[in-house]
């Protein structure tokens, strides 16, 4: 009971000689119709002294569904080298694929609704956004 329950080292902890900022993740558009690409760009800045590599990951969120589905799902990960005081845009891309899940009858489905996307370093350190996906 006086323990805690999380995690000594979250998903993603790691050091570096230098330091990252991740910005805000940004949408194309905040609607999508099913079986459209949904696009996210956000841009990693190298704020140390040194040259260094940045994990940047992805997560999704269905906020209502058929089924309960985890509170977050790692989706995409890039990995990007870059000199001190350098910017780079990084843009993820999901499919269909990222988005759906099998339901109870065990058919692989994408239903339409609100979903939050995620962006960090590791899986408590994220800034968020939101689209809908909504039927073709």
């Amino acid at each position: 009971m006086d323990e805690s329950v999380k995690p000594a080292y979250v998903f993603g902890y790691g050091l570096s000689y230098t330091t990252f900022e991740i910005a805000a993740p940004v949408m194309s558009k905040k609607e999508y119709k099913a079986g459209e690409p949904v696009v996210l760009t956000t841009s990693v800045t190298n704020t140390g002294q040194y040259t260094g590599k940045e994990t940047v990951q992805l997560y999704l969120q269905d906020v209502v569904s058929s089924v309960t589905r985890p509170v977050i799902e790692l989706c995409g990960i890039r990995q990007v080298e870059l000199a001190p005081g350098e910017t780079r845009k990084i843009e993820f891309t999901l499919s269909e694929q990222e988005l759906g899940f099998f339901n109870s009858d065990k058919q692989f489905v994408t239903e339409p609704g609100d979903f939050k996307l995620f962006v960090g370093s590791s899986s408590d350190n994220l800034k968020a956004t939101e689209f809908e996906l909504i039927k073709k």
